[in-house]
Order: C-alpha cells, then sequence, then structure tokens
C-alpha cells in the first residue's frame, strides 16, 4: 500500500528539501550546457528515487496543483512589489561605492530575503519561482536593452 501525503515520516519531507538544496548548490557552478543538463538529469534521478522509495508528493516539494495558479499570481505581485526598490537600491549602491565595486549582492539581499519570506509565509515554492523567474527575465530584458 503506498502511503499518502499525510503519511509520509518527516525523514523523508527532509530528504526531499535536502536534495533540492544539494541540486540547487550543484547547478550553481555549472559553466557549460552539458554540465548543467548533467547535474539536472541527476537532480531529476535524486527526486524520482525518493518519489518511488518514500512516496513524496508534489505537496513535499511544495507544489500544491490545485493552488498553482493563485501561486503564480502571488509571486507575480510579489515581482511587482519588489522589482523597483530592488532597481533602485542597485543604482544608489553603485553610485555610492567605488568605482571597481560591484553593487549587485546588496540589492540581492533583498531579493533573496523576499523570496526566503515568501516560502516562509506559504510553504509553496511555486511563488517563489515565479518571481524569480519574471526578476531574471527583467534583468535579462535589461541587459539586452542597454546593449541597443
Amino acid at each position: 500500500m503506498r502511503p499518502t501525503g499525510k503519511e509520509i515520516p518527516i525523514r523523508c519531507n527532509q530528504c526531499v528539501k535536502q536534495i533540492c538544496a544539494i541540486g540547487i548548490v550543484l547547478l550553481l557552478g555549472v559553466t557549460t550546457s552539458v554540465g548543467a543538463v548533467a547535474k539536472l538529469l541527476t537532480l531529476g534521478l535524486a527526486l524520482c528515487w525518493v518519489r518511488f522509495t518514500a512516496g513524496a508528493t508534489l505537496g513535499d516539494l511544495g507544489i500544491v496543483p490545485g493552488r498553482l495558479w493563485a501561486d503564480i499570481q502571488l509571486g507575480i505581485w510579489a515581482f511587482l512589489a519588489i522589482t523597483i526598490p530592488v532597481y533602485v537600491l542597485l543604482a544608489v549602491a553603485t553610485s555610492l561605492l567605488p568605482e571597481n565595486t560591484v553593487a549587485d549582492p546588496i540589492p540581492l539581499l533583498l531579493l533573496a530575503a523576499v523570496l526566503g519570506g515568501l516560502y516562509y509565509r506559504s510553504h509553496r515554492i511555486v511563488p517563489a519561482i515565479v518571481l524569480h523567474m519574471a526578476f531574471n527575465a527583467t534583468s535579462v530584458s535589461l541587459a539586452l536593452w542597454t546593449l541597443w
């Protein structure tokens, strides 16, 4: 008999979170597309292993299918609320710091706090992923716009 989401022991939930954290750390050091694919496959296999051996569900990963649209909306609202303050803080930090100093970590600390707070308050990962994707898309768009 397969366990339901209510019967999954705490150690399974902790295992899923540890595997996701390890996967994120692995992806941070990626320098090639082949390395990225290899690391994503490793993460995917680890998640499949947890799913089929311990019966982990999407809920253990912080994904609630019935609330997906509400989570996407929450992520978009968080993006709208945080984008302008982050870029204003970046502009201020760039103007105050010496010329050869990179100011990116200062405003990104604010973004990281919002991402963590979003997960802490909702206990779902989708809003934080949507916020992160929208913020990265904005950053790439602004970088491409400055090249033209």
